[in-house]
């Protein structure tokens, strides 16, 4: 059996095994306390179930097989285990297109897929531009640990704040590149489905983000 480590962090690590699967490896071994353990679905099995439902949705992310988790006295899940995904070669993190000719378009297609999302009530959890991939020219979405649903699509579009200010961190770190964040979020208003006096709260919260960020200048 041929396994080859892609990296090595310090809650998982990622595999390629055989050429075909991808084995993303969970060793946070910290024991949740309370009522978390009986209500809440271990990383691996919340990966592994939200990767099934927006495949069924139509929602570009990497698919994944099958999961395996440790269970402290045989009961309660660790976030200890592994989820077994179908290997996507050549998928190329968006981060890394970041100052390309491409990125722009790329981006916008990743507004697209995490609209798409938070229309079903639910977000990410850990949204970034490195959560995005390119594989033979199509926008996916993965790390799905920490996806969890919410009461309304409302609260979920708030999470889209976070990729915006993530984003602009990075320009920071790359001399000459700028984007216009009040073009993009108005261009992801357009993605969205919400009435049209929570698309002006939204707009108004996000500018009140944006500025306090430095991210917009009045």
């Amino acid at each position: 059996m041929g396994v080859e480590k892609i990296y090595s962090g310090e809650k998982t690590s990622g595999f390629i095994v055989n050429n075909k699967w991808f084995l993303k490896v969970y060793h946070d071994t910290r024991f949740r306390k309370g009522i978390r353990n009986v209500i809440l679905r271990s990383k691996p099995e919340n990966e592994y179930f939200f990767s099934k439902l927006l495949i069924k949705k139509g929602i570009p992310t990497t698919k994944a097989v099958s999961y395996r988790v440790v269970k402290h006295l045989g009961i309660f899940p660790l976030n200890v285990g592994f989820v077994k995904f179908v290997c996507m070669h050549g998928l190329t993190p968006l981060d890394k297109l970041l100052g390309s000719s491409c990125f722009p378009k790329l981006f916008s297609n990743a507004l697209k897929v995490i609209a798409q999302i938070h229309q079903l009530s639910i977000i990410h959890g850990d949204l970034a531009v490195s959560n995005f991939g390119v594989h033979e020219g199509k926008v996916f979405i993965f790390d799905l640990a920490n996806t969890r649903k919410v009461l309304h699509p409302f609260f979920a579009h708030k999470e889209v704040f976070r990729l915006f200010h993530d984003l602009y961190k990075l320009t920071k770190e790359t001399p000459g590149l700028y984007f216009d964040f009040k073009e993009l979020f108005n261009h992801y208003l357009q993605e969205i489905s919400l009435r049209p006096f929570l698309k002006r709260k939204l707009e108004r919260d996000f500018l009140v983000y944006a500025f306090k960020r430095g991210m917009i200048r009045k």
